[in-house]
């Protein structure tokens, strides 16, 4: 029954989605096996990761919150400095401009907004490349090798400590390129982004929560625009009940697998999934020779 099929495809990407290891490959590689229709699993992938966003929202509401009233705030003080400079323009006021970044907070929503314009234009730039590559078993099966060598020598590096508080627009910068770069089938974003951090001296911790936080605007965008070019796709009604099906069972497997990464990025080792991501590369690429 499809509806199995689906489920399977939800748990997949539940744990596969926060884990080390990409959730898009690995739901392209079954959708091949299972023979499924090519739009059909492109609308059902962008559900998936809804469901994915929803855990995100779940499982870090406190910081959530407190981005959205940093948010909040930052517009306010935008909204300030652009009265002001008018004044100034008209003579009528000499008062200081407001700083953006004076908490935490405020500066971690500037430095997102800066990390997710560079993944706009990177992941644009390179989005043919990937959607032709998504056809290709070879090419998913030497992005899974790729993603976990990189996993493999981050796990090496040592711990970094440091925090918002001294990130540089230039972070963001290599950050938002290196998220960019996962839209490549068999690439893991949180990898990417991991990677990033950590080799420019961020902790662990903050490294896994800047990814998390970061996948909020690129899950939606990329959501948004998946289910405008697919608009004219049929559903049916038993489809949409598997469908359904499927999210429930990817946002309840999120909620673990993002609790999972928090935990390990305090005190453990993740060599088994950079070791997972190679031999399943090469597992595919042996395949795809021999098929």
């Amino acid at each position: 029954m499809e509806i199995f099929r689906e489920i399977l495809l939800g748990i997949i990407q539940g744990i596969t989605g926060f884990l080390p290891v990409s959730s898009s490959g690995h739901i392209l590689l079954l959708s091949k096996l299972f023979n499924m229709d090519a739009g059909y699993t492109t609308l059902f992938l962008c559900l998936l990761k809804v469901s994915s966003l929803a855990a995100i929202l779940i499982v870090m509401f406190k910081d959530i919150i407190k981005l959205i009233i940093g948010t909040y705030q930052l517009i306010l003080d935008v909204f300030s400095n652009i009265v002001i400079f008018i004044k100034k323009r008209l003579r009528m006021d000499r008062d200081g401009y407001y700083v953006l970044n004076t908490n935490p907070y405020k500066k971690l929503v500037l430095m997102l907004v800066v990390s997710s314009a560079v993944t706009y234009v990177v992941s644009t730039f390179i989005k043919s490349i990937a959607e032709n590559s998504n056809q290709i078993p070879m090419v998913i099966g030497v992005c899974f090798v790729i993603s976990g060598v990189i996993l493999f020598l981050t796990d090496h590096l040592g711990q970094g400590k440091r925090t918002v508080k001294n990130m540089s627009a230039f972070d963001a910068i290599v950050i938002g390129m290196a998220q960019g770069l996962s839209v490549m089938p068999g690439i893991s974003r949180v990898v990417m982004t991991f990677a990033a951090a950590v080799a420019l001296g961020y902790g662990r911790t903050f490294a896994v929560k800047y990814s998390y936080m970061l996948a909020i605007p690129a899950i939606l965008g990329s959501s948004l625009l998946s289910l405008q070019d697919l608009a004219g796709t049929a559903v049916s009604v038993s489809n949409l009940a598997n469908i359904l099906a499927g999210m429930l069972f990817c946002g309840v497997l999120s909620c673990l697998a993002l609790k999972l990464m928090l935990n390990l990025s305090k005190k453990g080792s993740m060599i088994v999934f950079s070791l997972y991501g190679i031999l399943l590369g090469v597992f595919v690429v042996i395949c795809d020779l021999i098929i």
